[in-house]
């Protein structure tokens, strides 16, 4: 059956630098009424001063506020198009009805492509009518884990409880959260990156009430990013879900001059 729907209005976009690993939140795009928005953010100012980013060839002038009538190009190629004859297929790994084509809820369900993707889209969620906290990821990283791991995960069922755990030994990335099942200790894959400021924040909050379980397990005919959905919910945190300078918009003031190294 499918879940909740979430219909997000705002996305930002990250950028990894290939040598380092390391990712950076570097623009805003939003749905407006009737139209779209790109712009931005300060996090492209650091991304430049520490891994020469320079911004996208669909949107060139980093100090330019981008608008369209239609959904931009650049976020359009990265869902499945309607007329595909496995897009009904596709609708189901997302746990989406099999009706839906609204643009922006593929954009904010569709996972990354861990393999070949150096830029990440993701949503903003939005506060419930009763100030809550509450939306749906795929874990990352599953395809690192053995074969046996990957085979295992396949008989978990929606509905277990997951918990966090940093991995403190991963080699690649010591700051990682790895997602297991809290009563098996079954590891499902890893947080995605841009979650991790927000669930340290939740998990430090005294007040408590982070949930975390699995949502959907798709069989072995997905690809591997779309194996294990989860869902996470809390309490509203007051301060926001991606706080920080790096995620507001860059003024014509802030612009720094983007010269190669």
């Amino acid at each position: 059956m499918p879940n909740r729907v979430f219909k997000p209005e705002t996305f930002f976009v990250s950028w990894q630098d290939p040598s380092r690993n390391l990712w950076y939140p570097v623009a805003r795009f939003r749905k407006l009424v009737g139209e779209y928005e790109f712009c931005y953010t300060v996090g492209a100012k650091q991304a430049n001063a520490d891994a020469d980013f320079f911004p996208f060839l669909a949107f060139p002038e980093i100090d330019e506020i981008y608008y369209s009538d239609s959904l931009f190009p650049f976020f359009k190629n990265r869902i499945m198009n309607p007329s595909r004859p496995d897009y009904g297929t596709f609708l189901d790994w997302l746990g989406l009805d099999p009706n839906e084509q609204d643009p922006l809820v593929l954009l904010a369900a569709t996972p990354a492509r861990e393999e070949m993707d150096y830029v990440e889209v993701f949503p903003e969620p939005a506060p419930t009518p009763d100030r809550k906290l509450g939306f749906r990821f795929f874990t990352r990283g599953l395809r690192h884990f053995d074969s046996s791991i990957q085979k295992r995960v396949l008989d978990l069922n929606p509905g277990e409880e997951l918990s966090l755990m940093r991995d403190l030994m991963n080699p690649v990335d010591p700051d990682a959260f790895m997602v297991r099942t809290k009563e098996s200790y079954i590891s499902v894959g890893y947080l995605p990156r841009h979650l991790r400021d927000l669930t340290n924040r939740l998990v430090s909050d005294p007040s408590g009430g982070l949930r975390l379980w699995i949502e959907k397990v798709n069989d072995e005919t997905a690809p591997i990013q779309f194996r294990i959905q989860c869902r996470i919910e809390s309490p509203w945190p007051e301060e926001g879900v991606f706080v920080g300078e790096a995620y507001d918009p860059i003024r014509m003031a802030d612009v720094p001059s983007l010269v190669a190294s």
